[in-house]
């Protein structure tokens, strides 16, 4: 139990705090309060602790705080400093929330987490929750302070559509002419004008603070897609949020924005009123000045919000009584997905066209032609890694940005014999097993992004700084010439296992043979034992011989790992496993070996050089430094 000082503006007592915090941020933690004495508040409060108190003219601006209080009781407020027996400062008292009754803004607007936590919460909630939100900061704002970290995670959503701002203490607070920073903030809800330089030195405004509360508005409207989200079909990187944001890009909302390569996603922007529409674009210009009021904001919501009429054939969506019809049902009736208030994901229903019906004749048995079973291969083949039997691995291939289909059931031409069926209990079809073609679109490797959309990858730095030592593996595979890569790899055709080992056998001679003569050669033109150790020239002189064999020992163990891998997955089907030639499969191993030890003879060139260069540096010194002595 722990004893402090609390102050406010017109009296001082004394507090005790619980054992254990409720909870802990980067800042401080949160402690309840077990008693209070010498002061009173009307309702319940708890006390933040700072892990660092003297930090950041912390004291002054929550005493700033104490004496500019907002308008509204929809903020977690400074109502008390908080010190030690000692007269340090500490922390100080928030009203306490039940948080029990609240979900973050993020919760209630990601489309998948409201069908857990909230499924009843409609298009009504969500205009009510965005003109709650836009009466907070405008009291942040008549009490003279911006919120300036206005994010999805800090703006809590009751069940009833109030909303209640929370880590006020990071807010850009003034106390006359003196300025607190808000130092933090998160790229994709930060202005334009706020992204050139650092955050502790900009100064957060109205203008400011509106783009940030357009963006949660925009994302509350379309279930959690942010405003810069686009489709992207270019060439090279794609931009990140902070450039599309300085250039305003938001190709959803307004398409003309969008450069070449970007067009619009599937969202329901759509289907939220005109006048709104307006207002987000404008709140979210780069430019401050082309951005509205909260004022002019609040007052259209509260328009919009008592033109609304609840949809008779979906009771969960609200449409303004100016449009005639449900927009959100205009906008999903093509889309189901769209449909982001719906309280559970809709399932589409696809129906087949229906024509005339025509007359099916029996014809007489000596008329009836015979029926044939063709062996050529489909053109339109249905499953890119299934091919009839008659094709080899010689037929080319042409590339696609589409994944492979699994395996799994095999179609061909001979499958739909009508005396091929389960209870006939004949052998399966048979057929070769091709690897699936090579996802890459441009030269690059098509993947999936978080949106769902397939886009390039990243590039190679990004992914291997990020951990994804797969996909980088992967894009090697899809992108490089096959004889750069020494691994057997998804998208090669499976390895004939003679031909393999007598490459292997072939490159590892050669290796054997040449690179120990051709090093003897290279350092011996150099007096490298004057510079280097014994043991140091032995390894260098070793390397590209290791870096070969480790070459063609991977390449080896990677072949027959997809060789059996192709081999279960035929089985079943009853087919065969589509491979490479033997001529392939000989030359395969010995590019590998040569491409793979003939780069260390450069390196190895290199550092001879480099130590050769710094073994004359030093004589040089030490011959200048004894004739000085």
């Amino acid at each position: 139990m722990t004893k402090l000082t609390v102050r406010t503006l017109t009296s001082t007592g004394t507090v005790t705090l619980g054992d254990s915090p409720l909870g802990r941020g980067g800042e401080g933690a949160v402690y309840d309060v077990t008693h209070i004495s010498g002061v009173s508040f009307p309702y319940p409060v708890v006390a933040k602790i700072y892990h660092k108190p003297t930090e950041e003219d912390r004291e002054n601006k929550t005493w700033a705080m104490l004496k500019n209080p907002p308008t509204s009781a929809a903020v977690a407020w400074n109502v008390g400093e908080l010190y030690t027996t000692q007269g340090g400062f500490v922390g100080f008292l928030m009203p306490k929330l039940e948080f029990s009754r609240y979900q973050t803004f993020s919760e209630v607007s990601s489309v998948v987490s409201r069908r857990k936590v909230a499924p009843q919460f409609t298009v009504l909630y969500a205009y009510t929750m965005i003109k709650n939100l836009a009466a907070a900061i405008e009291s942040f704002h008549t009490a003279g302070h911006c919120v300036g970290d206005i994010n999805e995670s800090n703006s809590l959503v009751g069940a009833d559509a109030t909303v209640m701002l929370v880590d006020a203490d990071s807010a850009q607070i003034v106390d006359g002419s003196h300025r607190f920073p808000c130092t933090v903030g998160k790229p994709e809800y930060t202005a334009a004008e706020l992204t050139h330089g650092s955050l502790r030195d900009s100064v957060r405004t109205v203008e400011s603070d509106m783009f940030g509360f357009m963006v949660l508005a925009y994302q509350a409207l379309t279930g959690g897609s942010h405003p810069t989200r686009a489709v992207y079909r270019g060439e090279g990187d794609p931009l990140d949020t902070v450039e599309k944001i300085r250039r305003n890009i938001y190709p959803a909302l307004l398409p003309s924005s969008a450069p070449h390569g970007y067009s619009a996603p599937l969202v329901p922007v759509a289907a939220i009123p005109a006048g709104f529409r307006s207002l987000m674009i404008a709140g979210l210009n780069s430019d401050p000045k082309s951005r509205p009021s909260f004022r002019v904001v609040r007052e259209t919501l509260e328009q919009i919000i008592g033109r609304l009429k609840q949809c008779e054939r979906k009771p969960y969506h609200y449409f303004d009584s100016l449009e005639g019809s449900c927009s959100w049902c205009r906008v999903t009736g093509e889309y189901p997905e769209l449909d982001v208030f719906a309280p559970q994901a809709p399932k589409p229903v696809v129906e087949q066209s229906r024509l005339p019906a025509v007359t099916f004749t029996e014809p007489a048995d000596n008329d009836a032609p015979a029926r044939r079973v063709s062996t050529k291969p489909s053109q339109k083949n249905t499953n890119p890694l299934v091919r009839p039997s008659g094709v080899t691995g010689s037929t080319p291939r042409k590339n696609t940005t589409q994944s492979a289909v699994p395996t799994g059931t095999p179609r061909n031409r001979a499958s739909s014999s009508p005396h091929t069926s389960p209870g006939n209990h004949s052998k399966p079809p048979g057929g070769v097993l091709f690897p699936p073609e090579r996802p890459v679109y441009k030269h690059k490797l098509v993947v999936v992004d978080g949106l769902g959309q397939q886009v390039q990858r990243p590039s190679l730095l990004k992914l291997l700084s990020a951990g994804r030592f797969g996909l980088v593996a992967q894009a090697v595979e899809a992108e490089f010439p096959q004889w750069c890569v020494p691994w057997w790899g998804r998208y090669s055709l499976a390895a004939p296992i003679i031909p393999l080992l007598v490459g292997v056998f072939i490159g590892f001679v050669m290796l054997v043979s040449l690179v120990p003569p051709v090093m003897s050669t290279i350092l011996g033109q150099i007096p490298v034992q004057r510079f280097l150790s014994a043991t140091t020239v032995d390894w260098v002189s070793a390397a590209p011989f290791f870096l070969g064999c480790a070459a063609l020992l991977c390449l080896v163990v990677s072949a027959l790992t997809w060789r059996v891998i192709r081999w279960r997955q035929a089985k079943p089907q009853g087919m065969s496993v589509a491979k490479t030639n033997w001529v392939w499969g000989v030359l395969y191993p010995i590019g590998v070996a040569v491409v793979w030890s003939v780069p260390m003879f450069f390196g190895v060139l290199l550092c001879v050089v480099w130590g050769l260069l710094w073994f004359l540096v030093d004589a040089f010194r030490h011959e200048t430094g004894r004739r000085v002595h």
